[in-house]
């Protein structure tokens, strides 16, 4: 698989194409690198031989490139490429359709607005010591490519984001779209399946009950149908869920009256979500397992913030007896997470005792429709205070 990204100038391009290259173990292809390395200074070859001259040369080499490099690819291109017509190369058009009808070309923006994208796209050109200083030529340019660039790729991406965040919007894409996976997921539920259940987790009654955790309130991520939002207001608590899945929010929402109970239900994906509220227990009865490698580091973050000095954790996931044992590399190559990945109780320590004090572990216990609770020991239950800084 190639990952194309296309743009103008300035766009930054090169710096979020690095970044994603490096995560998948990419080999990683700058067309205007190449070109400088292997033929000379682009400028300076436009000077001597004109523009479409040094094109043509262009277009060559990266037909070079690509016969010498088929896979596994995140190539970035010069930002004229994907301007050029067939006056300058006869086999032009049909290298551009194939750059432009790939399942991963993504062109990057800073904006959709035309001014805004050309004020800032002339701003970072100006301000880099390689190119040209007419403030003119650089608006010109961008003002008459700005309507081609806007259609071009597979996937749009406007954005001012740092490149770091922008390249996890890109791997993102590796991945099935998880809000309609989950509508799906939830449309087709059937009674008999394990998250049907609307009984709450055994082991989040177990520490409510025993007074293990005294929170007053409470935000559940992936909430799933509810069920164990609905048990925590049940306790007079107040409770805010969110999942990325419409079809599971519409559940909570109908098993919340029920019930007779209150809870605040939004649907947003976790990495969304801002409140202006810290939490005493966050609580995720499944989501982990199921969050992309890229945004495990976000997760952790989120949490963090979202609680209150000494917040808890309250955590479900699946242990070594389910879920994929693949590596974060092995993921990125297969795109796909085999339902969920597996976290043993050393791997969760690795991931979270930089920002948390683990108070408990242990598998879930099974449990039967008579017990009124959920559990299977597939599962593990562990609870992690917010370490204080």
């Amino acid at each position: 698989m190639n990952i194309y990204i296309l743009g103008p100038g300035a766009a930054g391009k090169t710096t979020v194409g690095q970044i994603v290259a490096d995560k998948l173990k990419y080999k990683f292809i700058d067309l205007d690198e190449m070109y400088l390395s292997t033929i000379g200074d682009i400028g300076d070859e436009i000077k001597q031989v004109g523009y479409e001259s040094y094109a043509y040369k262009n277009i060559e080499l990266y037909r070079k490139i690509k016969e010498d490099n088929q896979d596994n690819l995140v190539f970035i291109l010069s930002s004229g490429f994907m301007t050029y017509d067939e006056s300058i190369h006869s086999n032009i058009k049909s290298i551009q359709d194939d750059i432009n009808n790939h399942e991963f070309s993504i062109m990057l923006m800073p904006s959709s607005d035309k001014q805004k994208c050309i004020d800032v796209i002339v701003k970072r050109q100006m301000d880099r010591k390689f190119t040209s200083n007419d403030y003119s030529k650089h608006r010109k340019v961008i003002s008459e490519r700005f309507d081609i660039y806007k259609d071009l790729g597979k996937y749009q991406i406007f954005s001012m984001d740092k490149p770091e965040e922008i390249s996890k919007i890109i791997l993102d894409r590796l991945f099935n779209d998880e809000r309609e996976r989950w509508n799906n997921f939830f449309d087709k539920l059937k009674d008999d399946h394990p998250l049907a259940s609307k009984f709450p987790d055994e082991s989040l009654v177990e520490y409510l009950e025993k007074s293990i955790i005294k929170p007053n309130n409470v935000l559940e991520i992936g909430g799933g149908n509810g069920r164990n939002s609905v048990y925590i207001a049940k306790l007079g608590l107040l409770v805010d869920t969110i999942d990325i899945s419409d079809d599971a929010i519409r559940k909570t929402i109908n098993l919340a009256k029920e019930n007779d109970v209150k809870i605040n239900a939004e649907r947003i994906s976790f990495f969304e979500f801002s409140s202006e509220n810290k939490y005493d227990l966050i609580y995720d009865a499944g989501l982990f397992h199921h969050v992309f490698p890229h945004r495990r580091s976000d997760y952790i973050d989120k949490v963090f913030d979202g609680l209150k000095v000494g917040g808890v954790l309250g955590l479900i996931a699946f242990n070594e007896k389910m879920g994929t044992t693949a590596n974060d590399e092995e993921i990125f190559k297969q795109r796909n997470m085999e339902g969920g990945i597996s976290y043993p109780l050393e791997k969760l320590k690795q991931i979270f005792t930089n920002k948390f004090e683990l108070m408990s572990y242990r598998p879930m216990k099974n449990c039967k429709s008579e017990d009124k609770v959920f559990g299977y020991d597939f599962v593990s239950a562990s609870f992690w205070k917010k370490i204080s800084r």
